[in-house]
């Protein structure tokens, strides 16, 4: 079952910090994208080792990880500080790392999961290794459109199982 908020590292967060979800998107289909912003508020380079996912539900799939516009490399992949280490001001820093995840389901039904970021921040209790986890859900549909050239538009009949 997925949690309804993110836990969060020292420092770090992450944006949305509770469920991601990607509502009814046809089964089969070319699925939805979502995004996860990844958010150093921290004084030090933050370095991701890796994006994995819980339940490993092979419907859910990291489509691409950026600064920006640019696609970023990795594992691993790093990101910038957002204060400076004297008096904590912004840094001025790109400190935000997008992970924009894809959803295709391959069934009708409901799909939960949870995407986990490894990470080189520290845990409360001062040891290194924290991890965010994102809580996702969506939900196989067969609700479509098609289009009919003779007729125009046409949209097929939702069916929830």
């Amino acid at each position: 079952m997925a949690r309804s908020a993110c836990t969060e590292a020292d420092d770090v967060e992450t944006t949305p910090c509770t469920l991601l979800d990607f509502g009814a998107t046809q089964a089969e289909g070319a699925g939805t994208i979502a995004s996860v912003a990844i958010v150093n508020e921290g004084t030090a380079d933050l370095t991701i080792s890796n994006l994995l996912f819980n339940q490993t539900n092979p419907d859910f799939a990291v489509e691409s990880v950026r600064r920006g516009t640019t696609e970023q490399v990795g594992p691993p992949w790093t990101v910038l500080s957002g204060r400076t280490a004297d008096c904590g001001t912004p840094s001025g820093n790109d400190n935000t790392l997008v992970v924009d995840i894809r959803y295709t389901p391959s069934a009708i039904g409901a799909d939960v999961d949870e995407l986990v970021v490894l990470t080189d921040a520290l845990e409360s209790d001062g040891t290194p290794g924290g991890s965010l986890t994102v809580p996702l859900s969506g939900f196989g549909s067969d609700v479509g459109i098609g289009i009919v050239p003779s007729l125009g538009l046409e949209v097929l009949p939702q069916v929830i199982a």
